[in-house]
């Protein structure tokens, strides 16, 4: 081969390996578009690589912080995975310029918290990784001014809250995965959120779903939660919310479901395959009139008492069909009547559910009155009244009040 040929071919190879000397130590650059540092034991993102990266890898290496506009030089980026690093931090708009951005994946990480603005100004996005990423808590605005994002996915974090406002600014986003075991989120969590399609909670560990829970969530698809327990459902955690077209709850455990108010911008509410333990006893079971078509409610376990007599007739006065309510639904308590059908069994008459509702009303007048005076004593003589052996003795006491 002549001397003149070997040479080009040297050249050739020597760039194809390091295009033109760009590619960093440790890391393989099989094109001036690609970009592979995986487990190159890197501590910060590389910054001299060409303008023109489009598909950048730092899955693996030893990274701990992103600053703001860390990849702000590399505006054709189209992927960009930093999974498996140490990030602990990630500063607000750290993704600034990237507006050719369609995958960014931050799984693996040791993040313990999304910041606001963290994931902020990401545009035309595909998909959005932030799971199994230790996200305890979402602040407010974490997300703000990003749009049009196809997938936002934040399963398999531990987070234990969603703050006020954590999605506010965010719009046009087609499926947005909360992360399971969610065990609060604050009321306005989703005030701002706009234009989603599908939202879903699944396995949730909430004590409650607040009053003002949805409160200025602008239009959205459907909300759904799967699985997991509910403590108690207020009667206002629909209030303020904006159009949306479905909310769904299947094979949840509800502690007390305090109401279904399905008036104005929600257009529908199926509760599927759920466990319900009771009805608010307060005010009964508040359901503005709807059109039958707007509530289903089939195949879940309900409270045979007067709870059940309570939303039957809150059913009924709102026009809905209580003879295939009755079909569709079964029994969970009392355990001598669970899992037969409500229209196989015989529910307590009004009047044993007056007789019951006074009797409660007594036994609640009579509490009150005991801590009252529990409470006088204490001031009085200086008494200190430790919780724990006055939790163990006040039904005792109640008992003997009562009868």
């Amino acid at each position: 081969m002549p001397p003149a040929v070997r040479l080009w071919w040297l050249f050739v190879l020597l760039w194809s390996s390091k295009v033109s000397g760009f590619c960093p130590d440790g890391c393989v650059c099989p094109s001036e578009i690609q970009v592979l540092c995986i487990d190159a034991g890197l501590t910060a993102p590389p910054r001299r690589l060409p303008a023109t990266v489009q598909h950048l890898s730092l899955a693996g290496n030893r990274i701990r912080r992103l600053r703001r506009a860390a990849f702000i030089k590399l505006p054709q980026l189209r992927t960009l995975d930093l999974d498996n690093n140490r990030i602990r931090r990630v500063a607000p708009f750290a993704f600034l310029g990237l507006l050719s951005l369609e995958r960014l994946s931050l799984q693996g990480n040791p993040l313990g918290e999304l910041a606001g603005f963290s994931l902020g100004g990401l545009r035309n996005i595909t998909y959005l990784y932030v799971g199994h990423s230790g996200v305890r808590r979402v602040r407010p605005l974490a997300f703000s001014t990003s749009a049009d994002v196809r997938l936002i996915s934040l399963g398999g974090n531990p987070a234990a809250a969603l703050e006020p406002r954590a999605f506010a600014g965010l719009q046009r986003v087609h499926h947005l995965l909360l992360p399971e075991r969610l065990q609060r989120v604050a009321a306005g969590a989703f005030s701002g959120l706009r234009d989603v399609d599908v939202l879903v909670v699944r396995q949730p560990q909430l004590e409650n779903l607040p009053a003002g829970l949805l409160s200025g969530l602008q239009r959205a698809a459907r909300l759904t939660v799967i699985g997991g327990e509910v403590g108690v459902m207020d009667r206002h955690w629909m209030e303020g919310v904006g159009p949306v077209q479905v909310i769904s709850f299947t094979n949840v455990t509800i502690g007390e479901l305090g109401g279904l108010n399905i008036t104005g911008p929600v257009g529908r509410l199926e509760m599927r395959g759920n466990r319900v333990h009771a009805v608010a006893l307060s005010d009964v079971l508040t359901l503005s009139p709807c059109a039958e078509e707007r509530l289903v409610l089939v195949d879940n376990l309900l409270p045979c008492t007067c709870d059940l007599h309570r939303l039957m007739t809150a059913l009924r006065g709102a026009g809905y069909n209580v003879t295939r309510f009755s079909e569709q639904n079964r029994c969970l308590t009392p355990p001598v009547l669970q899992q037969r059908h409500i229209s196989g069994v015989s529910l307590p008459s009004a009047e044993e559910c007056a007789v019951r509702d006074r009797e409660e009303l007594e036994r609640r007048k009579s509490e009150e009155a005991f801590l009252r005076a529990m409470a006088s004593a204490g001031r009085c003589f200086g008494v200190t009244i430790y919780s724990s052996l006055f939790t163990l003795l006040l039904p005792f006491v109640i008992n003997i009040v009562v009868t």
